[in-house]
């Protein structure tokens, strides 16, 4: 059971450090999981991301055709899909067996977000042995926000300004004259929306564990892009910028009761290649044992393996985005038909606050270098490129 959310980042999950709002079933799933640290989406349309997750192929090869055989895929194939977004249900694919589009309906008894698992884990109950596989994807935080108003008011303390009301989604731009109270109002409200979608998070592993699923059902919550509180000049719309607020998702995998404990998966990822990672989970064969020596080598991630490429690279809006272990450079088209670069240091410089391309001007070229090679790779290849020889100790090394 795979759960997607548009607007769901690393920076409203506790999981990952959150301090916007409290997610205490998510973090419970996650202490049981195998949590992604670094996954970067590879667009900031979900539609892509969702594609790249879906056929193995990262968003620079989704014009190409799908080539060999993939189990993962396989699976997928013959499974069920139901979301709440037009979007993803109506564009032309052939993933899944059966899409169900749930309609919006005006119930104040409940939240779209609760409507839409309760409707799929109702689907699904009636065909779990023909479905494999059951996909729900939310609009999340580009959809209604209808969570309780009381839910907004967790953020606050005493002599906060209180936030807004209203359903439709909130975006701003934030200039030098934007009052910090207008950026904390929207984050409560985002907050509101995320402590309501926790909450029926805990109610779904509730669900898996009553149908006596809970041992053999991987469950995994994953976000398909973030969503901006301020970061760099915007919070929320559709504009997303190719930032860490956008890219950078939380992704975490409860693989049935293997785990008594949740680790963490520190290497880069990007959706297209978590797919090929588990298929050792849909082997035919019941072997517990097995099992467990196959999440073990899964875990077992070498830079610049066949099974990923070990930078991430986003594409979308006039701008590229390159990850490496301990660098990022964010690329853009300025209206002079020039490049710009904008360089920070990883881990440390985890929002992307400190640009320094004028002081590190060799690790910009060749993070340049890295961008074109990456391009370069994934248009000619429209399977997952093996190895590219792209590892450079200073991309690597972090810096103290």
């Amino acid at each position: 059971m795979f759960v997607s959310i548009e607007g769901l980042g690393t920076n409203l999950v506790g999981a990952y450090g959150n301090s916007v709002c409290p997610t205490p079933s998510m973090d419970k799933l996650s202490s049981q999981s195998v949590v992604l640290d670094q996954l970067w989406a590879d667009s900031t349309s979900p539609s892509e991301v969702l594609l790249s997750w879906w056929t193995g192929q990262h968003r620079l090869q989704q014009n190409q055709p799908i080539a060999g055989y993939c189990r993962w895929r396989e699976v997928l194939a013959g499974s069920l899909l139901v979301t709440d977004c037009p979007t993803v249900a109506e564009q032309e694919m052939e993933v899944f067996d059966r899409i169900l589009l749930v309609e919006e309906e005006s119930d104040d008894t409940q939240k779209q977000f609760e409507q839409l698992v309760e409707a799929a884990v109702g689907e699904w109950t009636d065909h779990v042995a023909e479905y494999p596989v059951l996909w729900i994807h939310s609009k999340g935080l580009s959809g209604r926000w209808d969570a309780p108003y009381e839910y907004r008011m967790v953020m606050c303390d005493e002599g906060d300004p209180e936030p807004p009301e209203g359903v439709e989604p909130m975006e701003l731009v934030v200039t030098d004259s934007t009052d910090p109270d207008e950026v904390f109002q929207i984050a409560c409200a985002v907050g509101g929306q995320v402590i309501s979608m926790d909450q029926t998070m805990g109610e779904l592993a509730d669900s898996i564990r009553e149908m006596n699923l809970e041992s053999e059902c991987l469950l995994a919550i994953t976000g398909v892009c973030g969503y901006p509180l301020g970061e760099h000049g915007r919070v929320g719309g559709s504009e997303r910028q190719l930032y860490a607020e956008t890219l950078h998702v939380p992704c975490f995998l409860r693989f049935g009761d293997l785990l008594p404990l949740g680790v963490r998966i520190p290497e880069i990822l990007q959706p297209h290649e978590v797919g090929s990672l588990l298929n050792w989970w849909f082997n035919e064969e019941e072997n517990r044992e097995s099992d467990s020596e196959c999440l073990e080598k899964m875990l077992d991630l070498p830079i610049d393996s066949e099974v990923r490429v070990g930078a991430a690279i986003a594409i979308g809006n006039n701008q590229t985005h390159v990850t490496t272990p301990s660098w990022s450079c964010r690329f853009s088209g300025t209206p002079e038909n020039k490049t710009l670069a904008q360089l920070f240091a990883k881990p440390d410089d985890r929002w992307e606050q400190n640009e320094v391309s004028q002081r590190a001007t060799v690790m910009v070229d060749k993070m340049t270098a890295l961008r074109d090679l990456l391009i370069k790779t994934y248009r000619e290849s429209n399977d997952p490129p093996s190895t590219i020889n792209w590892v450079d100790d200073s991309l690597i090394q972090l810096h103290r």
